[in-house]
């Protein structure tokens, strides 16, 4: 029989190995006055970190994308 700490720890760990480097996801960042959402790609993923790279669109028609600097 498990308990609720085995039932959440189960369920982080299952998220956890969904994200896997080379993956796209979508990251809020806040700022000093809103959120901004970048679209960016999984760097690196350990126990207690994700790292990731931004990228954002750098033409009007937003089909053309760049890596954000840090």
């Amino acid at each position: 029989m498990n308990d609720i700490s085995d039932e959440v720890t189960d369920e982080e760990n299952e998220e956890e190995s969904r994200i896997k480097q080379g993956h796209y996801i979508m990251v809020k960042f806040p700022g000093k006055k809103r959120h901004y959402k970048y679209v960016c790609i999984v760097q690196k993923v350990t126990k207690t970190e994700i790292e990731v790279m931004a990228i954002v669109a750098c033409d009007e028609s937003k089909t053309v994308f760049k890596a954000k600097a840090n």
